[in-house]
């Protein structure tokens, strides 16, 4: 029993170094591949090691409901100890559901396969932003010892809870709000239709009204390292009544606040408002936060609203 398991590992070794040793070995390692779209299929980059230098053949092969075992890449080295791709796998190859990918290697008595799940991307709405967003395990990757992985996107939120207090009545502060990026693969980040909706009011008459009743802003929001930062875009505000304009309008000031109304603060200062934003990351995520603004004290106003009152005589 002893000899047999001795010659099985053996073999074993054999299949996978060609029977160098364990310091020798041949693998694909530093692989990543996004979930695809129909669309736009996806790409994936690898590095292929190869430490005894020697030439080899790499052929990738696809199944799904449309194809099986379809070619889908094959080259042949010359002798080199290291091969750095990226490849492009076209939408058309993909049936909307999970793809298995095979990594073939091979050369004069030698042979391996990896067997890949390649996922489509989702679509998702996020709406819970009180707990981290992690999407199902869906982004493919080899990691440097050429294990298989299905990592998670993972975000996660700051400073955006239910209720945005301020100590005192007359602006939004956006400065708080973050999102960040946490997942273990770096991949590019599009933002798009960024937007603040505040419930309906006489004093926002200088904004945007939806067709479903809402104020509306459009928000800028910028990636600074790993994380995503909201901010106003030029607006304008009267300097006396602070009420807003997104367009010019004589006597206003420019401004990249939002300001509310001196005189509504009775009525504004506990207002209903709600950001909206898509970002297309390694899914398709629409973000719909909605929280209340709670202001204090109002910082101008009439007497009955304030903690200190100047009155003027004549």
């Amino acid at each position: 029993m002893k000899l047999f398991l001795s010659i099985l590992m053996l073999m074993m070794i054999f299949q996978e170094d060609g029977g160098g040793g364990p310091a020798h070995y041949r693998r694909y390692q530093n692989l990543m591949i996004s979930p695809y779209s129909l669309a736009d299929g996806t790409r994936a980059s690898f590095q292929f090691f190869n430490t005894y230098g020697d030439d080899i053949t790499l052929a990738w092969r696809l199944s799904n409901t449309k194809y099986h075992e379809l070619l889908v890449y094959i080259q042949s080295f010359s002798p080199r100890m290291t091969i750095q791709k990226t490849l492009d796998l076209p939408g058309h190859l993909f049936d909307g559901g999970i793809a298995t990918l095979k990594l073939y290697a091979s050369r004069a008595g030698y042979a391996s396969q990896i067997s890949l799940n390649l996922y489509p991307r989702q679509s998702y709405i996020i709406q819970d932003l009180s707990i981290p967003y992690l999407s199902d395990p869906t982004i493919t990757r080899l990691d440097g010892s050429g294990l298989i992985h299905y990592e998670r996107e993972h975000l996660r939120f700051e400073g955006m809870q239910v209720e945005q207090y301020h100590p005192t009545y007359g602006s939004l502060n956006l400065a708080n709000m973050k999102v960040r990026i946490l997942s273990v693969l770096a991949k590019e980040i599009a933002i798009s239709d960024a937007r603040l909706l505040i419930a309906n009011h006489h004093g926002l008459e200088g904004l945007n009204l939806t067709t479903d009743g809402f104020r509306s802003v459009a928000l800028n929001l910028m990636l600074v390292g790993d994380t995503i930062q909201f901010f106003f875009p030029l607006l304008y505000v009267h300097p006396q009544t602070l009420h807003p304009s997104q367009i010019p309008v004589t006597n206003y000031v420019p401004t990249y606040h939002l300001f509310f109304p001196i005189l509504d603060y009775l009525s504004l200062r506990n207002q209903r408002m709600k950001i909206e934003f898509n970002v297309v990351h390694f899914h398709e995520l629409k973000f719909v936060y909605e929280f209340d603004y709670v202001a204090n004290m109002a910082i101008l106003g009439g007497c009955t609203n304030s903690t200190n009152c100047v009155k003027i005589y004549a």
